[in-house]
Protein backbone atom coordinates (compact mmCIF):
# COMPACT_ATOMS: atom_id res chain seq x y z
CA UNK A 1 0.00 0.00 0.00
CA UNK A 2 1.20 3.47 -1.06
CA UNK A 3 0.09 6.55 0.61
CA UNK A 4 1.03 9.93 -1.15
CA UNK A 5 0.26 13.70 0.18
CA UNK A 6 -3.16 14.91 -0.70
CA UNK A 7 -1.13 17.62 -3.23
CA UNK A 8 0.61 15.02 -4.99
CA UNK A 9 -2.88 13.32 -5.91
CA UNK A 10 -3.17 16.15 -8.21
CA UNK A 11 0.16 16.44 -10.10
CA UNK A 12 -0.33 12.18 -11.01
CA UNK A 13 -3.61 12.48 -12.27
CA UNK A 14 -2.95 15.33 -14.72
CA UNK A 15 0.64 13.02 -15.75
CA UNK A 16 -1.65 9.43 -15.69
CA UNK A 17 -4.51 11.32 -17.97
CA UNK A 18 -1.01 12.72 -20.18
CA UNK A 19 0.31 9.51 -20.54
CA UNK A 20 -2.75 7.58 -21.38
CA UNK A 21 -4.49 10.69 -23.81
CA UNK A 22 -0.75 11.35 -25.67
CA UNK A 23 1.14 8.48 -25.39
CA UNK A 24 -1.03 5.45 -25.94
CA UNK A 25 -1.07 4.95 -21.49
CA UNK A 26 1.75 3.38 -21.38
CA UNK A 27 5.32 4.27 -20.62
CA UNK A 28 6.98 1.13 -22.25
CA UNK A 29 5.23 2.72 -25.35
CA UNK A 30 6.59 6.16 -24.80
CA UNK A 31 9.73 4.77 -24.13
CA UNK A 32 9.65 2.89 -27.76
CA UNK A 33 8.29 6.29 -29.45
CA UNK A 34 10.38 8.12 -31.89
CA UNK A 35 9.76 11.35 -29.74
CA UNK A 36 12.57 14.35 -28.89
CA UNK A 37 13.65 14.54 -25.47
CA UNK A 38 13.04 18.00 -25.20
CA UNK A 39 9.40 17.84 -26.88
CA UNK A 40 8.69 15.26 -23.38
CA UNK A 41 9.90 17.35 -21.31
CA UNK A 42 8.28 20.73 -22.34
CA UNK A 43 4.97 18.47 -22.64
CA UNK A 44 5.88 17.19 -18.74
CA UNK A 45 6.68 20.52 -17.67
CA UNK A 46 2.97 22.23 -18.94
CA UNK A 47 1.35 19.86 -16.43
CA UNK A 48 0.62 22.03 -13.26
CA UNK A 49 2.36 20.48 -10.44
CA UNK A 50 5.50 18.98 -12.26
CA UNK A 51 8.36 21.04 -12.31
CA UNK A 52 12.46 20.84 -13.80
CA UNK A 53 12.98 17.97 -11.52
CA UNK A 54 10.23 15.90 -11.45
CA UNK A 55 9.66 15.96 -14.98
CA UNK A 56 13.88 14.82 -15.77
CA UNK A 57 12.98 11.90 -13.13
CA UNK A 58 10.33 10.83 -15.06
CA UNK A 59 12.32 11.05 -17.62
CA UNK A 60 15.36 9.32 -16.44
CA UNK A 61 13.65 6.74 -14.68
CA UNK A 62 10.52 6.16 -16.56
CA UNK A 63 11.31 6.45 -19.90
CA UNK A 64 15.61 5.79 -19.94
CA UNK A 65 15.75 9.14 -21.57
CA UNK A 66 19.65 11.05 -20.50
CA UNK A 67 18.66 14.01 -18.39
CA UNK A 68 19.65 14.76 -14.80
CA UNK A 69 17.13 14.96 -12.09
CA UNK A 70 18.87 17.75 -10.08
CA UNK A 71 17.46 17.87 -6.32
CA UNK A 72 18.76 19.62 -3.54
CA UNK A 73 21.25 17.57 -2.29
CA UNK A 74 23.11 17.31 -5.65
CA UNK A 75 22.96 21.21 -5.76
CA UNK A 76 24.54 21.28 -2.78
CA UNK A 77 26.96 18.98 -3.52
CA UNK A 78 28.39 20.75 -7.07
CA UNK A 79 28.15 24.13 -5.46
CA UNK A 80 30.61 22.88 -2.16
CA UNK A 81 33.23 21.28 -4.43
CA UNK A 82 33.32 24.45 -6.76
CA UNK A 83 31.98 22.62 -9.46
CA UNK A 84 29.10 25.33 -10.28
CA UNK A 85 28.82 28.58 -9.50
CA UNK A 86 25.63 29.34 -6.49
CA UNK A 87 23.89 31.73 -8.93
CA UNK A 88 23.64 28.87 -11.90
CA UNK A 89 20.59 27.92 -12.91
CA UNK A 90 18.61 24.44 -13.13
CA UNK A 91 19.84 23.59 -16.44
CA UNK A 92 23.42 24.97 -15.98
CA UNK A 93 23.52 22.45 -13.03
CA UNK A 94 21.99 19.93 -15.41
CA UNK A 95 24.90 20.23 -17.98
CA UNK A 96 27.28 20.14 -15.39
CA UNK A 97 26.15 16.09 -14.52
CA UNK A 98 25.46 15.39 -17.85
CA UNK A 99 27.68 15.95 -19.58
CA UNK A 100 30.31 13.97 -18.38
CA UNK A 101 27.85 11.03 -18.67
CA UNK A 102 27.69 11.36 -22.56
CA UNK A 103 24.38 10.70 -23.18
CA UNK A 104 23.79 7.57 -21.09
CA UNK A 105 20.78 6.86 -19.29
CA UNK A 106 22.49 3.96 -16.59
CA UNK A 107 25.54 6.28 -15.84
CA UNK A 108 22.97 9.26 -15.04
CA UNK A 109 20.98 7.09 -12.92
CA UNK A 110 23.26 5.77 -10.60
CA UNK A 111 25.02 9.18 -10.39
CA UNK A 112 20.86 10.41 -9.32
CA UNK A 113 20.74 7.75 -6.33
CA UNK A 114 24.54 7.91 -5.67
CA UNK A 115 24.86 11.78 -5.31
CA UNK A 116 21.19 11.45 -3.49
CA UNK A 117 22.73 9.33 -0.91
CA UNK A 118 25.50 11.52 -0.72
CA UNK A 119 23.18 14.41 0.08
CA UNK A 120 21.12 12.40 2.79
CA UNK A 121 24.54 10.82 4.68
CA UNK A 122 27.28 13.57 4.66
CA UNK A 123 26.57 16.64 2.66
CA UNK A 124 23.52 18.38 4.07
CA UNK A 125 22.32 21.23 4.47
CA UNK A 126 23.06 23.38 6.83
CA UNK A 127 25.72 21.32 8.18
CA UNK A 128 28.20 19.26 6.27
CA UNK A 129 29.75 16.14 7.33
CA UNK A 130 33.09 16.21 4.82
CA UNK A 131 34.68 14.16 7.20
CA UNK A 132 32.62 11.14 6.43
CA UNK A 133 32.07 12.18 2.83
CA UNK A 134 33.75 9.73 -0.30
CA UNK A 135 33.99 12.98 -2.24
CA UNK A 136 36.09 15.14 0.26
CA UNK A 137 39.10 14.55 -1.84
CA UNK A 138 37.38 16.32 -4.13
CA UNK A 139 36.81 19.81 -1.98
CA UNK A 140 38.93 22.95 -2.78
CA UNK A 141 41.35 24.49 -1.10
CA UNK A 142 39.90 25.57 2.24
CA UNK A 143 37.17 23.53 2.26
CA UNK A 144 33.40 23.12 1.35
CA UNK A 145 31.63 26.57 -0.16
CA UNK A 146 28.35 26.89 1.17
CA UNK A 147 25.31 27.19 -1.54
CA UNK A 148 23.57 30.46 -1.08
CA UNK A 149 20.17 29.79 -2.65
CA UNK A 150 17.97 26.68 -4.14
Amino acid sequence: KVSLPARSLGPLRRLARWLVERHKGSAEALRDEDVATDRLREELLALNGVGPATADALLLFALRRPVYPVDRASYRILVRHDWLDPTATYDEARAVIERPAAGDPDVLARLSVWLERVGRDCCRAGVARCDRCPLQPFLPEGGPREPETF
